[in-house]
C-alpha cells in the first residue's frame, strides 16, 4: 500500500500520468464529450459536475491505495467514471448507462489492464453526488 511506503505523492500525481497514449486519449475524449453541454448547464449543475471531477479522482486512488494488492493507480478514469453515473442519475440517460457497461465488461474482460477498483469507486462517488443534486434540487423545488 503506497501509503503506508509514504509514498502519498502518488496519489496526487497519479492522475496526470497515464498507462499509455490510448489511455490518456481516451479520457480526453470522455472529458470532452461528458463536459460539452457544460457550458449550457445552470451554474449550480456546472459546480455540482466539476466538484464530483475534482473530488473524485484522489478518492478513487485512495481507494485503489487501500484495495488493491499491487501496482499504482494512473489516470483519471475514476473521475470520468464519476461524472458518467452523476449524469446517469440526473439526467437518466440510456446512451451514458451504456457508456457505463461498455467499461465495466471491458473491466471484467481484462481485469489486469484495467483499474476496477477506481472505476467502482468513482461510479459510487458519482452516484452519491448525483442522488445528493437530485435531492437539494427537489427541496429548492418544493421551497418555490
Amino acid at each position: 500500500m503506497m501509503l503506508y511506503e509514504h509514498q502519498w505523492y502518488r496519489l496526487l500525481l497519479g492522475p496526470f500520468a497515464h498507462a499509455s497514449l490510448l489511455h490518456l486519449w481516451l479520457n480526453l475524449y470522455a472529458l470532452y464529450y461528458l463536459f460539452w453541454d457544460l457550458k449550457y448547464s445552470s451554474d449550480n449543475r456546472r459546480l455540482y459536475l466539476a466538484s464530483t471531477f475534482i473530488l473524485s479522482v484522489p478518492v478513487a486512488a485512495i481507494s485503489f491505495s487501500f484495495f488493491s494488492v499491487s501496482g499504482y493507480s494512473v489516470g483519471i478514469s475514476g473521475g470520468v467514471i464519476s461524472v458518467l453515473s452523476f449524469l446517469l442519475v440526473v439526467d437518466k440517460s440510456r446512451e451514458i448507462f451504456h457508456g457505463l457497461i461498455l467499461i465495466f465488461v471491458a473491466g471484467a474482460v481484462m481485469p489486469n489492464l484495467i483499474d476496477n477498483i477506481s472505476h467502482v469507486t468513482g461510479f459510487v462517488f458519482g452516484s452519491v453526488f448525483g442522488l445528493y443534486y437530485v435531492r437539494r434540487l427537489n427541496k429548492n423545488l418544493e421551497k418555490r
